[in-house]
Order: C-alpha cells, then structure tokens, then sequence
C-alpha cells in the first residue's frame, strides 16, 4: 500500500474530495489522481484486468436499511422534492431491471401523452402534457442507465450520493490503480492498444454492476455507496479511453 503522502506526491495537482455520505463516518480530505498524466508505460491486459474495486468498504460503520428498504418496496417518497422514477414508469424500485420491460413501460406512458392527442387542448393542458412526457423521458433516462440508477436508489433510501465523496470511499490503493489506467492510456498509440483497455475496462464494470445488485438486494447499502463510486471511475475510464480513440482516428 503506497503512502498518502507518497500517493499526492505522485498524483500531483487533482480534485479535493470531501466524504460526506449520509451513514459513512471518518470525513477527510483526499487528492483525486484525476488528471491525466504522461508516461511512455504500457501495462499489460492480465495486470488490467485484475484492477477491480475492492470487495468491501473497510469502515466499521454499519447504517440501519430496514425502514429504507421497506419504503423504496412501497415506492414512498423520503421527501417531497424527489420523485420516485421507478413509481412513475409503474415498475418495481430494484436494481436489477427488465430492460425490456423498461422499454415498454416507457412507450406505453409516452403513448398516453403524444402531443397528437392533445391537439384540441388548452395551452394549459398541453404544457402539463409536455411536462409528463419530459418527467418519463427523464424517468427512462435514469432507470436504464446503471450509474444512475444505483444512485437513484440510494436517493430513495435516503442516502444522497455525494459525487465528491469517491475518491475516500475507494480508498488510496483504488485511486492509484486509477491513476495507472489513465497514464497507459495517455501512453497509447494504437487502435489495439486501446482496445484492450477498452475490454479489460468493460470487464471491471460488468463485475461491479453484479456486486452493486448483490448490495441493494441484501440490502447492503453502505456496500451500494462504495460499488457506486467505483462504478462512477469505470465509466469515466471508459469515457477517457474512446476520447483517446477519437484522436487517434
């Protein structure tokens, strides 16, 4: 495990990260190594893709999910300014969802507001049309997407998800391992080489979306914060290498 301050040396200028996670204790400040760096070295596919987001947050701190869990099941709301997107696409509030039963859901609402049968209305009736049609495009938006799905399930329990909280819930040793990814890319200079990042990326995302389902579904949700974070880095890993893919070609 390299040292703190050892890692900030290392990692130079970045991000300041305040963990401020509802049920998470220990707040601190640490340096995001976000920022890409230049090197000439090129890890190899097996040393990526044995990169993962540990198994479990190593805090002691264990959050009560039983009152959580039971109003996310009868789709109450924890506030009255957050909507319940998986209440308004009349689905079940899980992780793990149908995509297609998601996508039918979705056409059916979209349905019963197309602009078309509305015509006749007042200007009234018709902006509130248009309204309902952006909330369940919203809506559909939100629940396909994993990342954002897992936070608006942490949302409905309660538990806001803090995007500057991620660097302290990985931990250190993740936040290097992030840093080695973005240093290869930069280092990059091939479709090929790329690629391979690309996959053994793809691979790490896979395995965290099947840990965040295993976490809401016990319901774990202190475990559900860490994964979401660390899914959080994935997709901007993978944001970073097509960036690179682009200017190549």
């Amino acid at each position: 495990m390299i040292s703190s301050r050892r890692a900030f040396a290392l990692v130079g200028r970045g991000v300041s990260y305040m963990h401020h996670v509802s049920g998470i204790n220990d707040k601190k400040n640490v340096q995001a190594p976000f920022s890409m760096l230049h090197s000439q070295r090129l890890v190899t596919h097996q040393k990526l893709s044995r990169i993962r987001c540990p198994l479990r947050y190593e805090s002691s701190t264990e959050r009560s999910v039983t009152s959580s869990a039971t109003d996310m099941e009868s789709g109450e709301k924890p506030s009255e300014t957050t909507k319940n997107y998986f209440t308004l696409l009349g689905i079940v509030p899980r992780f793990a969802v149908d995509d297609k039963e998601l996508k039918s859901a979705y056409k059916t609402l979209m349905a019963g507001v197309h602009p078309d049968r509305f015509a006749t209305k007042s200007e009234e009736e018709r902006e509130l049309k248009h309204t309902e049609a952006s909330d369940i495009t919203r809506a559909y938006g939100v629940i396909r997407d994993p990342l954002d799905r897992a936070v608006h399930l942490l949302e409905l329990a309660g538990i806001p998800f803090d995007e500057t909280s991620s660097g302290d819930l990985v931990g250190m040793e993740f936040l290097m391992q992030i840093m080695e990814i973005r240093e290869d890319v930069e280092a990059a200079s091939s479709d090929e080489d790329l690629q391979k990042l690309l996959d053994a990326n793809k691979n790490r995302i896979v395995t965290t979306i099947g840990e965040l389902q295993k976490s809401f579904e016990e319901p774990n949700f202190e475990e559900a914060v860490r994964q979401t974070a660390c899914l959080r880095y994935w997709n901007r890993a993978e944001e970073t290498v097509r960036e690179k893919m682009s200017e190549i070609n």
